[in-house]
C-alpha cells in the first residue's frame, strides 16, 4: 500500500487514566472574545473591538453519569469554540479575557497561543491581570492558553482544564439563492423502520437554517444522492447525521460554518443504509467528487459506549449495505474485528475485492486520483467519549487546515493516494493521533 502522506501535526496530550474528581462547571464560556481587523501585524485597531459574531459555543462531559463508564475516564474541564471569518489579505487583532478561577495573573510568559510554531512571529502577546491581546495573521485553529508548562504536568489539572480554541476561517460564499430551506418540521422524516426517522435529499441545493431548530429528540439522518449539495448557515445547530451507504454517489458537497451535532442513540439499532451500522458515523459517504468544508462535527451524546466517527468516506472495512431482508443479515464490524476468513460475500463499494474474497466488478463512482477523492477542509471534529474516531477521508482523499480533538483515533488514512496537510489534533486519552491501518 503507497500512502502520498504529508502532515503538519500539533499535538497536545491529556492524560486518559486517574482521578474522576469532577470541579463545578458553569454553564456557559468563561471567555469573552473581541476583535477587529486590521490591514498588518502591530496596526492599532482602527474601529472598535467588538464581540465576535458568532457564539462562543462551550461543551463540557455531557455523559449524564460519566462515573459509570470507563469511556469518559479522564474527560472533564470545557472546551469553549468559537468560529471567526478572516477576510482576505489581513489581520485578527484579538482580545480575549478569561474568567477561569486560577487563570488570572498567569503573565506573558505563562500565556500561549498555539500552535506557537505560527503564531511566535506574529509578536508577543499582551497580559494583563485575566485579559490578553494577540494578532492573528492567517487562518487556522489555535489553542489560547492561560496556563504554565507545568500544568500539563499536573494530571488532575490537566483533566480538568478549560480550553479556548479560535477557529478562524477564509469567507465562504453565500449559499445560492435558489437552495430550499430545510424545515425543522418532523413531519419531512419517513419512518424506515422501528421509529427510526430518515429523509433523501435528492439531486439539488439545501439549507440549514440558524433561525431554525434542529432537534427532534430522537436520532434523525439525511442521505444525498448524486449532485446533492448540503448549505449549513453560519450559526446553524443540527442534530441529525447525513448518510449514503447504499449506493455510491456522485457530486456531493456539503459546506458551511454551522454545527452538526451526532447527539442521539439509534432508534432502532440497525438498518442497513438507513439508520447505517452500529458504529454510528455522523458522516458517512461513499463515492467520489465529495466535498466537506467549514462544518464543524461534535458528539453531545448523553449514554456510554458510544463509538463511531465524526466524518468517514469510502471506509475501506466496510461493505455496501444490503436489505435489511437480504439473507447476509446485517453488518457489524464485529464480522471481521472478531472473526477469521471466510467472511461472508458482502458486496464492496470501491475496495478491489468483496468481503469473501471475489473480485469486485462494479468502481461506478469510485475515486481514481485525487481529482475525484474527497476533499475535506477546516471540518472541526470534537467529541468526548473513548471509541469516537476522528476523520477518514477514503482512498486518494485530501484533508486540509482541519481540527481533531477525539478520545480514539484522530486521523486514519487507511488508503492509497491520501493526502493530509495543516492539521491540529488534540489527542485525548485514547487512540492514535495518525491510525495507518
Amino acid at each position: 500500500m503507497v500512502f502520498d502522506f504529508q502532515l503538519l501535526l500539533r499535538l497536545i496530550v491529556a492524560a486518559a487514566f486517574g482521578s474522576n474528581v469532577v470541579k463545578a462547571q458553569p454553564t456557559s464560556s468563561p471567555y469573552e472574545v473581541r476583535t477587529c481587523v486590521v490591514n498588518f501585524v502591530g496596526e492599532s485597531c482602527l474601529t472598535d473591538l467588538l464581540p465576535v459574531a458568532n457564539p462562543i459555543r462551550y461543551q463540557t462531559q455531557p455523559v449524564t453519569n460519566p462515573n459509570a463508564c470507563e469511556d469518559t475516564v479522564g474527560q472533564r474541564g470545557s472546551l469553549s469554540f468559537v468560529d471567526i471569518t478572516l477576510p482576505t489579505n489581513q489581520v485578527l487583532y484579538v482580545e480575549v479575557t478569561t474568567n477561569v478561577v486560577g487563570q488570572e495573573n498567569v503573565g506573558v510568559d505563562n500565556f500561549h497561543v498555539r500552535p506557537s510554531r505560527l503564531t511566535e512571529p506574529w509578536g508577543i502577546p499582551t497580559v494583563e491581570n485575566n485579559l490578553a491581546s494577540f494578532y492573528i495573521a492567517d487562518t487556522g485553529q489555535y489553542s489560547v492558553e492561560f496556563a504554565s508548562s507545568d500544568l500539563w504536568k499536573d494530571l488532575l489539572r490537566a483533566q480538568n482544564f478549560d480550553a479556548l480554541t479560535l477557529f478562524v476561517n477564509p469567507p465562504m460564499d453565500p449559499i445560492p439563492s435558489d437552495a430550499v430551506l430545510i424545515e425543522e418540521d418532523i413531519t419531512q422524516f419517513d419512518n424506515v423502520g422501528g421509529g427510526q426517522l430518515a429523509r433523501t435529499l435528492g439531486g439539488g441545493k439545501y439549507y440549514f437554517s440558524a433561525a431554525q431548530t434542529y432537534d427532534w429528540g430522537q436520532d434523525v439522518v439525511y442521505h444525498v444522492m448524486d449532485d446533492t449539495e448540503v448549505y449549513f448557515e453560519q450559526n446553524s445547530y443540527v442534530k441529525a447525521r447525513i448518510i449514503q451507504t447504499k449506493q455510491k454517489v456522485n457530486n456531493v458537497f456539503i459546506r458551511g460554518y454551522g454545527v452538526l451535532d451526532n447527539a442521539y442513540p439509534p432508534t432502532e439499532y440497525d438498518i442497513p443504509g438507513e439508520s447505517d451500522d452500529g458504529s454510528r458515523q455522523a458522516i458517512h459517504i461513499l463515492g467520489k467528487n465529495i466535498e466537506i468544508s467549514g462544518l464543524t462535527i461534535v458528539n453531545t451524546f448523553k449514554e456510554c459506549a458510544e463509538f463511531g466517527y465524526a466524518l468517514n468516506i469510502n471506509a475501506n472495512w466496510a461493505p455496501l449495505a444490503v436489505s435489511p431482508a437480504d439473507s447476509l443479515g446485517v453488518f457489524e464490524s464485529g464480522e471481521l474485528q472478531n472473526g477469521n476468513p471466510p467472511y461472508k460475500a458482502r458486496p464492496a463499494h470501491c475496495q478491489d475485492f468483496n468481503m469473501d474474497d471475489t473480485l469486485n466488478t462494479d468502481f461506478t463512482n469510485c475515486p481514481t486520483s485525487q481529482n475525484d477523492g474527497a476533499k475535506v477542509s477546516f471540518v472541526k471534529a470534537i467529541s468526548w467519549q473513548m471509541g469516537q474516531d476522528g476523520i477518514n477521508a477514503g482512498k486518494y482523499g485530501t484533508v486540509t487546515d482541519s481540527f481533531v480533538r477525539v478520545v480514539d483515533d484522530a486521523l486514519k488514512p487507511w488508503d492509497s493516494g491520501a493526502h493530509y496537510e495543516r492539521i491540529v489534533v488534540w489527542q485525548l486519552g485514547l487512540g492514535w493521533p495518525i491510525n495507518l491501518g
